[in-house]
């Protein structure tokens, strides 16, 4: 956290559970988190908070409202307990978390600007949403690094920007997002359906001494240097940045009926298509500069229990051949949609055979496409105020980059599609976007 003239005033607490966890209580990520260990998930809501009845201009109505979420929170987090804990090793050297209730951090921030002022300002430079949201990463000493902050950014309006940070070891987007969205609820005065139950443990599972990595690795998980106790994976010469293209639903049917004149469009997703432009666009930003865009990475929600922890993502690859800059576009949509087998298996028999102690990344390791418009990202709520905008970004994507189809709230057939990529390449797809797609 950096104070600006944009965001000021940071004051950090922690939140911890109501009751106390246990005794010795741990809580072991599995093979496929493990997998995740080097990337973050960092979703910020924006409230108006303008039909509440409250004026949250005055720090008063903020204290208050405060107040209220943390005590929410004091229950919420009994369920999940192990967000709570810290990260330690064991001898083997498996990754595990303590659930010693340390808490989550809670962070308290101001900014001069409107939210509509804000939101206008974001669209030039998407950068500016990591104001809003805690930047932190497991390290350099785990034991002290929580695994889930939050970040509250006042407006001046009385606006309010909810920034979530959430280590993806936890659990993939969908986990985070019934994290936070049961948490509204239960704020909100609503009874949830369904209540998280997790077992508590005391002992690990039993683990060789030996690492023994023989495993085949996948093409969908990259080894990288070793990082250390600092777990994050865009170790790149090259800096990141991204950019978020709005696509209403004109343009989309626009793209449908353009591309796909002898395929029925129904059957052809809207996550396919857009993954199909925006590959195309990137292996045309990338002629002669970069080989590797012709093999990608897809992730898709996996089956799952509501309200469950773990990474469940599907994650298959996708090769195009010829090069993917000289196919169609209705010809790769149906390649990003046809059946390929999930590398969940061959993953998880990479990690195991390190016991937990190699370096991986899944984003950016190729080219990765990542579908979230299935997500509840708009489910939040706050005083019956449900987010004017919501802006997500992965954190630790290495230098192949990552593309993620995400909802436009409040309309259902539109979308964002979120570029993150190496910062020459964010500025020629742009233009590429613009010249072919008529796409900004």
């Amino acid at each position: 956290m950096v104070s600006s003239d944009l965001v000021y005033g940071f004051r950090l607490s922690s939140v911890g559970p109501a009751n106390v966890t246990g005794t010795d209580v741990v809580y072991e990520p599995s093979s496929l988190d493990q997998a995740m260990r080097l990337h973050y998930l960092r979703q910020v809501c924006y409230f108006k908070m303008d039909s509440t009845g409250a004026d949250y201009q005055q720090p008063s109505q903020q204290m208050t409202l405060i107040y209220k979420i943390k005590e929410t929170m004091f229950v919420w987090l009994n369920q999940y307990f192990m967000v709570n804990g810290r990260f330690r090793r064991s001898d083997a050297g498996w990754p595990f978390i303590k659930c010693n209730d340390c808490g989550t951090r809670f962070i308290e921030a101001k900014s001069p600007k409107t939210l509509d002022e804000w939101l206008d300002m974001t669209r030039e430079s998407s950068s500016l949403h990591k104001l809003v949201v805690p930047d932190k990463i497991i390290g350099p000493e785990p034991l002290f690094s929580p695994p889930v902050l939050l970040q509250f950014t006042w407006f001046k309006c009385g606006g309010l920007a909810l920034g979530l940070s959430w280590a993806h070891i936890l659990g993939d987007p969908f986990t985070a997002t019934d994290f936070l969205n049961m948490c509204g609820l239960l704020f909100s005065g609503h009874k949830p359906n369904q209540i998280p139950s997790f077992p508590k443990v005391n002992t690990l599972l039993p683990r060789s001494d030996t690492p023994n990595p023989s495993a085949h690795l996948p093409a969908s998980l990259k080894r990288v240097d070793p990082v250390g106790d600092n777990w994050f994976g865009a170790r790149n010469d090259c800096k990141m940045d991204a950019h978020s293209f709005h696509i209403s639903p004109t343009q989309l049917a626009d793209l449908q009926s353009q591309f796909l004149s002898n395929i029925v469009a129904s059957e052809i997703p809207a996550f396919d298509l857009l993954s199909a432009v925006f590959w195309k666009s990137i292996a045309m930003v990338r002629d002669g500069m970069k080989a590797g865009v012709n093999t990608v990475t897809v992730c898709r929600k996996g089956a799952r229990k509501m309200y469950s922890m773990n990474n469940s993502l599907i994650i298959t690859t996708a090769d195009a051949s010829p090069a993917v800059s000289k196919m169609g576009v209705g010809e790769i949509a149906k390649l990003m949609g046809e059946e390929a087998e999930d590398d969940a298996d061959k993953i998880e028999a990479a990690i195991d055979g390190e016991n937990g102690l190699g370096d991986f990344v899944v984003y950016g390791g190729n080219l990765t496409f990542v579908k979230l418009d299935d997500a509840e990202l708009y489910g939040m709520e706050l005083k019956g105020e449900k987010p004017v905008y919501v802006d997500y970004l992965i954190d630790g994507v290495a230098e192949n980059g990552a593309v993620l189809v995400l909802p436009m709230g409040g309309v259902a057939e539109g979308r964002v599609v979120k570029a993150i990529l190496p910062e020459e390449e964010v500025a020629r797809l742009k233009t590429v976007m613009k010249k072919q797609w008529s796409i900004v």
